[in-house]
């Protein structure tokens, strides 16, 4: 059980970190 829950955090983290690159990636051309 502790095991999924930390399992459940890293993916988290991880899908924000990626859309915070996506969003910073695209963020400039989408205000050009």
């Amino acid at each position: 059980m502790i095991q999924a829950v930390s399992d459940l955090n890293r993916s988290v983290e991880e899908g924000e970190q990626a859309k915070g690159a996506i969003h910073f990636i695209s963020g400039p051309s989408e205000w050009t």
